[in-house]
């Protein structure tokens, strides 16, 4: 009755062995690391670039304004230094001189709008594309997961040894430039 008892036992603990291992044995390990987005974000080329085409943009747009601004200036200036003036005359410059603001207005305007909505395309463009690469860079590496952190408390803490920041700037700017 004993030796029945523990062969029924040693069948029972097997079964379950089996089943356990049925259960969780061929699961495989996750593949797990993180990047410092802020770094990966500011080191991309596909940034640099558009950072440095807007900087461009924004550039002469303001040598835009500043010549309108110095036109309204020098025209405010004729007008309230000239005392010679006829009234005519006084009233042709004042009228060029409200015509002229408005056009520096109006482009100052213009060139904000644009200048915000341009920033929000790149950026989104550069998100897609980092994205897009990061991705591609978990497949080929075997990551099951990838987070990235941010500041924003999504990931409080992780392993220095989980951090992988360099090699996924490296590979997305070798994969903008085409060398990967």
């Amino acid at each position: 009755m004993k030796r029945k008892m523990i062969l029924l036992c040693s069948v029972a603990a097997l079964l379950a062995g089996a089943v356990a291992w049925g259960l969780w044995g061929p699961m495989k390990t996750s593949r797990i690391a993180y990047v410092k987005l802020g770094e990966v974000y500011n080191d991309f080329t596909l940034k640099k670039e558009l950072e440095q085409k807007l900087i461009s943009v924004q550039t002469t747009r303001k040598t835009i304004l500043d010549s309108l601004e110095l036109q309204l200036k020098m025209l405010y200036t004729s007008i309230e230094n000239n005392a010679k003036l006829d009234e005519k005359e006084r009233l042709e410059r004042v009228q060029r001189f409200e015509a002229l603001r408005g056009e520096y207005q109006a482009k100052q305007r213009m060139f904000e709008e644009d200048n915000e909505s341009t920033t929000k395309r790149y950026t989104d463009q550069i998100w897609k594309q980092l994205n897009e690469y990061v991705k591609s860079y978990g497949q080929e590496e075997g990551y099951s997961y990838i987070f990235g952190a941010d500041g924003s408390g999504g990931l409080m803490y992780a392993n220095d040894g989980d951090d992988i920041t360099g090699a996924v700037q490296a590979y997305v700017n070798g994969r903008y430039k085409g060398q990967l």
